[in-house]
Order: structure tokens, then sequence, then C-alpha cells
């Protein structure tokens, strides 16, 4: 409703969403939101989330599927940057099941975008750039921990 009222209006859009820790939940490896203890630190902790948590934060296909709708209405010409940045916690807490949910989530988003470019046809004035920031490597120290207790 944000998104159409910006560009109803000519505005701009900000949204600022997130759970405890300043980040959206993380989707996991298969989909559930459930995702497992990560890290090598014993006072690592798995995340929950509460159903207000699931249900007022956006996915980050429909909020880049919002930019490109409002940036659109505004300007003949625009670029816009999407990360699924919380690959890079993911790997950074050794967590699997995290890590493969965010390539999934950065994987909707570009389909988004992608679908976006299709529809309105834009493929002609459009270059769209898929990248890594930076590669990262993933270690397994407590292997167990993906199987559950």
């Amino acid at each position: 409703a944000a998104a159409q009222a910006a560009i109803d209006n000519q505005r701009r859009l900000f949204g600022f969403f997130g759970v405890e820790g300043g980040h959206l939940p993380y989707q996991t490896a298969d989909g559930d939101y459930q995702p497992v203890v990560g890290g090598a630190s014993p006072s690592d902790r798995a995340e929950t989330y509460s159903p207000a948590d699931l249900g007022e934060n956006p996915v980050l296909a429909d909020m880049a599927e919002a930019a490109v709708n409002v940036l659109d209405s505004r300007a003949d010409r625009w670029w816009l940057m999407v990360e699924a940045g919380d690959v890079d916690w993911a790997n950074h807490a050794n967590n699997l099941d995290n890590s493969i949910g965010a390539v999934l989530s950065g994987e909707s988003a570009v389909h988004r975008v992608i679908r976006w470019i299709e529809d309105h046809e834009r493929w002609p004035d459009t270059l769209l750039i898929i990248t890594a920031d930076h590669g990262h490597y993933l270690e397994l120290l407590q292997p167990a921990k993906l199987v559950g207790p």
C-alpha cells in the first residue's frame, strides 16, 4: 500500500523493517524461517521469530519489486542495487541453513526483477548485473548441528 501511495503521489518511498538484531527474518534452506544454531561459539543461538515478525516484514523479492515500481514511476532512467546481505552474516556464522536460505532469497528477488523487466518489455534499455560482493568460505565445525538433537 505504501509503494502504491508513493507511485500515486509521486513521492519517495522509505521502508524500515526488521526483527530484534536489526535484520529481516532469516530464510532457511527449507523456507520455514526456523534457523538452526550456527557458528563456532557456544553462545551462538538459533533465532526464533514470532508470527508478527514473519507477517510484518516483507521478503527481499517484495521489496525489490516495490522499489522498481516506485523508481520507474518517478524517472525514465534509474538504478537499483538489491542485496541479500544475510548470506554474508550466515557464512561468517558458519550457518549452512541460513546461507542456503539467503541464496534462495536473493534468487527470488532476481527472478522478480527479471519478471518485471519482461512484463514491461524493458530488456532493450536495461542492464542487469548479478554479482557477489566477495567470495566466502563456509566451514562446518559442528556438522552434528545440521541434523538436530
